[in-house]
């Protein structure tokens, strides 16, 4: 498999934060991987944002590259040459793909690179390349349910978060706009399997319960009714709280403004790191990655404006993907709470 692909989304501080109990914690932030299968057409979302607001929108420099940093396999349209970008605008079908730029076929040589991918959209990538190869995009972790509005037909959909979620928790069948006729499209890697609700998720050709299937990063809703609003829920421990921290007698220490990369360390391992300049060693830093919970994988303290830094690895050096997808946040606490009573 090969490793070309490998993209950041322009990241840069963070400005956001929240404060709770002397303490102060980071947007979520995170990354997912998207293994591209040669010689077919792969269902691909971005399920990270440019901001910390989780919009999902963005445009095709934005998702790509300016001068394809993804990877996609350049060259004429009309020759077969270059990977498809297939997305779906209304009722129509448009292909975009690089050759010195973003083109779309029927478009002549039009500039295509400022063109918005919908913020509830997925998308297929044809890959005309003889092996399969990664592609993985970072951003910030969306907190906030997805809302769909689909209508008659198929609608091709962003999971709008970058970790896998199971069928029954995702909250599909009790939106408005889902009835008990449509149907879950889902890809297994080599084709879909069609789910529907009926007192439990069940699976076209099979019996049993199938709430546990897992949506990939792109989902496809056929709807047979009329449609309508339709509501994907992320896990709890995504969800905003419910209630506003209270205030304390000693204000939060400083968020820390944590930058996002794709780097690769001198074996070549592919690493998804964020870093951060300490305030000093009256602060001290936690990072912590969410699985079905947050837990914390590590603790520092800096001098003033030291470099700190966590990582993870994504693909070992022989190629083989250890994490599919990951998310983290740093809290920032104080040392020594009763010491700083102000800023």
């Amino acid at each position: 498999m090969a490793k070309r692909g490998i993209f950041i989304l322009g990241l840069v501080a963070l400005v956001l934060s929240f404060a709770r109990a002397q303490e102060s914690v980071t947007p979520f932030m995170g990354y997912h991987a998207e293994l591209i299968r040669s010689n077919t057409a792969t269902p691909v979302s971005v399920n990270v944002s440019l901001r910390p607001d989780g919009d999902l929108s963005r445009t095709l420099e934005q998702t790509f590259g300016r001068y394809n940093e993804v990877g996609l396999k350049e060259g004429s349209a009309e020759s077969r040459e270059a990977d498809i970008v297939w997305v779906k605008e209304g009722g129509r079908w448009l292909q975009f793909y690089y050759n010195g730029g973003w083109r779309a076929v029927g478009f002549r040589n039009s500039d295509m690179s400022g063109y918005m991918l919908p913020h509830t959209g997925g998308f297929f990538i044809e890959s005309r390349s003889s092996t399969n190869w990664l592609a993985a995009f970072g951003g910030y972790v969306r907190r906030d349910s997805m809302v769909y509005n689909v209508t008659p037909g198929f609608n091709i959909l962003n999971r709008g978060f970058p970790l896998p979620i199971p069928l029954h928790r995702s909250g599909i069948e009790r939106s408005e706009g889902f009835g008990s006729e449509d149907i879950v499209w889902l890809y297994n890697g080599d084709s879909y399997d069609r789910y529907y609700y009926d007192n439990g998720w069940k699976k076209f050709g099979s019996s049993g319960d199938y709430g546990s299937a897992i949506i990939p990063s792109t989902l496809v809703i056929q709807t047979m009714g009329p449609g309508g609003r339709v509501v994907l829920h992320p896990p709890q421990g995504l969800q905003p709280p419910k209630t506003l921290p209270r205030r304390t007698v000693v204000p939060p220490p400083p968020v820390p403004n944590v930058g996002m990369a794709f780097t690769q360390n001198e074996r070549g391992t592919e690493l998804f790191q964020i870093s951060w300049n300490a305030f000093g060693p009256k602060v001290r830093y936690h990072t912590e990655v969410f699985e079905s919970d947050w837990f914390k994988i590590s603790s520092k303290v800096g001098q003033p404006s030291q470099v700190l830094e966590d990582h993870a690895i994504m693909v070992t050096a022989a190629g083989r993907i250890r994490l599919w997808w990951g998310i983290v946040r740093v809290r920032a606490e104080w040392v020594n709470p009763s010491l700083n009573k102000a800023l």
